[in-house]
């Protein structure tokens, strides 16, 4: 199974579980324990045991007759169009490269448009202090 479809399908998995909970209907008292001991259950698996699970549950829902084959044609074409597109954003980036020079100083003015005179100061006395803290932590 190609891994895009793979993917797509834990992409799907997951989105319907982070939603489900999102858009629930107003429920009994049932339904509400009922949902609770799901979630209390789902709260006592391993990393390893939800992965099963969900593997078990993406073959399931797999067509089994779905066996793509090798073709070097296909992959050669996918590669190609792979390659041209990370040029593209090479391209792009090193291109914006260039205009870092001016864009700077504007950058810099908006940062420190309304701030009080030492603002920068305590915000990079108070950026070590945090990091240090979380270092120590």
């Amino acid at each position: 199974m190609p891994i895009k479809r793979i993917a797509a399908k834990l992409e799907a998995a997951l989105i319907l579980l982070l939603c489900s909970g999102l858009a629930a209907p107003a429920t009994s008292a049932q339904d509400n324990r009922g949902q609770a001991n799901v979630e209390a259950a789902v709260a006592r698996l391993s990393d390893r045991e939800a992965r099963q699970l969900l593997i078990n549950e993406l073959q399931k829902s797999s067509p089994q007759g779905e066996a793509e084959e090798f073709n070097p044609a296909v992959f050669a074409y996918r590669l190609q169009r792979n390659i041209g597109a990370l040029s593209e954003e090479l391209e792009q980036t090193f291109d914006a490269v260039g205009e870092l020079p001016s864009v700077l100083p504007s950058a810099w003015a908006q940062f420190s448009a309304d701030r009080e005179e030492g603002g920068l100061l305590w915000f990079v006395l108070a950026l070590i202090v945090s990091m240090g803290s979380g270092g120590l932590a």
